[in-house]
């Protein structure tokens, strides 16, 4: 039993986020350096798109194979997962319902008007920007 009034974590929680933390591993692999990190990818091309005043990417949910996968990762670690949550105290696990109950949006991609007065695609044809993309 987890008591609602306490600050300090179980010995059985802290067991279970160590189970669920374990089987996150990836080994031989370094995140950001054996894959590309896909939302970052997202953003640089459209942060380039809007500086360069190009047609801003659609988005291609095919094209990234580093997009994590519900379905597989209740499939791997779903059981860890349901511990966990059932080693929270009471008041967490409601807030994490509440939360989790009001849906999941997506959200919108906005264009932003530049008034920094710089030339960027200039910037960018010219080579000061650098390595940044």
């Amino acid at each position: 039993s987890t008591s609602t009034t306490t600050k300090m974590p179980t010995p059985e929680l802290v067991e279970a986020a160590i189970n669920l933390i374990t089987r996150q591993r990836l080994s031989g692999m370094e995140l950001g350096e054996d894959f590309d990190n896909a939302a970052l990818t997202e953003f640089f091309n459209y942060l380039e798109a809007v500086a360069l005043e190009l047609p801003v990417p659609e988005d291609k949910d095919d094209e990234f194979d580093t997009r994590p996968d519900d379905r597989m990762i209740l499939e791997a670690v779903g059981e860890q997962i349901a511990d966990f949550r059932n080693h929270l105290p009471e008041n967490i696990a409601m807030i994490r319902k509440e939360s989790s109950s009001a849906g999941s949006r997506k959200r919108t991609k906005e264009s932003v008007p530049d008034d920094s007065g710089l030339d960027w695609k200039d910037l960018y044809l010219s080579g000061e920007l650098g390595g940044v993309k």
